[in-house]
């Protein structure tokens, strides 16, 4: 598992945009690696004008050798993380070696962590709905999550689209700071920096394209925990707004384009199930009155 080319420029501008400021602890679904060139790496680094980055504290990168290439704890402590953990059964980078398909019982951990990612290990996970409740539980309030899944081309148990991650989302009242596909043309790490992009979040776009060339289509979110309270099971359709008040995804999917931050807004006045036409022009007449424009 590691941080291709458009994973690291998501979480770079992530630190741009001033969101890991005051944070410190970070912990990821599985022991990751830098799956990108050091020349695509330093271009990133100085691009962004990520402050303490060296090029001789990374003369052994060695992608030639796999085994070689450095983990993200790295990157982290390039971004201000002072302390990093991690799941992985295999226990590599004195990582928790846990079974993600179980609950995780160690407290201590709980709400313990500014930053939670998962980078292509939930995919391998069979009990995946237990990983999401595991990065919940370990997540702070305030902290951030990054989920980064595939939704064409895995090579684990299931692929993703983007209403899993928009209700829970919805279910559990985060904010949306960042969404976008992950368009691979190339899968050499070598390449991954010519051949792979972060794109909006057109479903147009992905209609458009060919095919054919397209090694992988990946879904990456950036969301932000508001609240502490337990983990809610996101629901489909008509029962995400009886049993949490909102309509989620229903709302997300009138627009083609899902815009980068949003959060989603409980109904509160409404007892019966509302279409989202009809809540489309509710909240224009609530915004009208507020702004005295009636």
């Amino acid at each position: 598992m590691g941080l291709s080319f458009p994973a690291v420029q998501a979480i770079v501008g992530l630190w741009k945009d001033k969101h890991f400021e005051g944070k410190k602890k970070v912990l990821e679904i599985g022991s990751q690696e830098l799956h990108l060139t050091f020349d695509d790496f330093k271009n990133l680094m100085e691009s962004y004008g990520v402050d303490g980055f060296q090029e001789k504290n990374f003369e052994e990168w060695g992608w030639e050798d796999r085994g070689k290439c450095y983990f993200a704890e790295r990157l982290y402590s390039l971004l201000g993380f002072e302390d990093y953990a991690c799941f992985d059964m295999n226990g590599d980078n004195k990582a928790i070696a846990h079974d993600l398909n179980f609950p995780f019982m160690d407290d201590s951990h709980w709400g313990q962590y500014d930053l939670v990612t998962d980078f292509g290990c939930a995919e391998h996970i069979f009990n995946v709905s237990e990983v999401y409740r595991t990065m919940h539980q370990v997540c702070r309030p305030g902290g951030i999550f990054i989920h980064c899944q595939q939704m064409f081309n895995t090579n684990g148990y299931y692929l993703f689209e983007p209403s899993f991650y928009e209700d829970i989302a919805a279910a559990n009242g985060y904010e949306i700071l960042f969404s976008s596909f992950i368009v691979t043309a190339h899968s050499s790490i070598k390449e991954s920096g010519k051949y792979s992009w972060l794109l909006p979040m057109s479903s147009e776009l992905i209609e458009i394209m060919d095919w054919t060339k397209i090694s992988s289509i990946g879904l990456l979110y950036a969301m932000k925990k508001t609240k502490d309270a337990d983990f809610q099971l996101p629901y489909q359709g008509s029962y995400m707004s009886t049993m949490y008040g909102n309509l989620g995804y229903d709302i997300a999917s009138l627009s083609t384009y899902r815009r980068p931050t949003r959060t989603y807004v409980p109904v509160f006045e409404r007892k019966d199930d509302i279409s989202s036409r009809e809540f489309k022009r509710v909240c224009r007449s609530y915004f009208k009155k507020k702004l005295g424009l009636r």
